[in-house]
């Protein structure tokens, strides 16, 4: 029984693998991607794909390789019907660290059986483009008092001298004479 398992379920995943190198290298617009922003923190990330042929006993997951690098969060593929052609979507939140362009430019979609015996690769062109904004900080501003030592209402005054002997020795005067 267990052999008759494994070998339903490599076949079918192999039939299924097929079919998607086959449907996706004509239909180059099947696959669309959605980033979409969640409070600046993290980042909601959903792949639809057109008529993916799930495996009868196995699973598909997806990997997306950006130009920098690829994200390590695999996309798991929710099972619609058996063995049946259909639109399928995965999705996954992710926090993308950088404030950068990301440019997706392939979708590796990766079919196991029910045993994981067999793996099989198919790497999808897509060319999406995501700019990841910064994360907002939330400041607590608040407004600076003035100070009420010095009012504002006068003007200051000039600063005197000291009265003294040595500060006020012969100032001049009209009528002085300065001749000695």
């Amino acid at each position: 029984i267990i052999t008759s398992l494994a070998s339903i379920s490599v076949l079918s995943n192999l039939i299924s693998w097929s079919w998607c190198k086959y449907y996706y290298k004509k239909h180059t617009n099947a696959i669309t991607l959605v980033f979409e922003s969640q409070r600046n923190v993290t980042t909601k990330i959903q792949i639809l794909t057109k008529s993916l042929l799930y495996p009868i006993l196995g699973f598909v997951k997806g990997y997306l390789a950006y130009n920098t690098s690829e994200i390590k969060t695999a996309f798991t593929f929710k099972r619609q019907r058996f063995f049946s052609l259909s639109d399928n979507k995965a999705e996954e939140i992710v926090s993308l660290d950088e404030i950068t362009t990301y440019k997706v430019h392939q979708l590796r979609l990766y079919f196991y059986d029910l045993f994981r015996m067999v793996q099989l690769p198919a790497f999808i062109k897509v060319d999406y483009t995501y700019y990841n904004p910064p994360k907002s900080l939330h400041l607590n501003i608040e407004e600076a008092e003035i100070s009420n030592s010095n009012p504002t209402d006068e003007k200051n005054k000039l600063k005197k001298t000291n009265e003294g002997d040595y500060l006020n020795y012969k100032n001049y005067e009209s009528g002085h004479d300065i001749r000695r």
